[in-house]
């Protein structure tokens, strides 16, 4: 009786094959992590800004709030060096993005308005990026998600 299996040919062949499609999913599936680290980081700074706004306007605890950008905190007073660390609430920033712009964005009592315009700089450890921009109105708008532009240097030479 003759038994059928496998030759070491077809089983190397699988097993090539595995190791290419994994070799080709793991960076891939590690961009897809790294891209959605920044837009939860994006959304979470988003939330946390609007929160503090709206505890402003609202005069909850008869206090500014503000949002001290680069660690993700909520915090209740007229500066983050000045604030009651009773009252922070953490919005974590992954270890995959770093933060740029403006450090803290505190808002005025009733109105809402920001002390401090400007950008807020989220950027992956790819390169890719986001910017919050806090307007003079109290207006939170952002970006989608800008890629790095690389350019190849060769083309600007004029060396001849």
């Amino acid at each position: 009786m003759k038994r059928k299996s496998f030759t070491a040919i077809e089983t190397l062949l699988t097993i090539g094959v595995i190791a290419v499609t994994t070799g080709v999913s793991i960076p891939m599936y590690r961009n897809f992590q790294i891209r959605t680290d920044l837009d939860l980081a994006t959304e979470q700074t988003i939330q946390a800004l609007r929160s503090a706004q709206v505890r402003s306007q609202a005069g909850e605890e008869d206090a500014q709030w503000g949002v001290w950008t680069s660690d993700g905190i909520l915090f209740q007073g007229e500066t983050y060096s000045l604030r009651n660390p009773d009252a922070d609430e953490e919005y974590p920033i992954p270890s995959t993005i770093s933060v740029s712009g403006l450090s803290q964005v505190t808002f005025s009592r009733v109105d809402g308005v920001p002390q401090y315009v400007g950008d807020i700089i989220l950027e992956a450890i790819n390169g890719d990026q986001r910017t919050i921009t806090v307007s003079a109105d109290g207006v939170l708008s952002s970006t989608g998600i800008e890629s790095p532009v690389f350019s190849d240097d060769d083309d600007d030479d004029d060396s001849g």
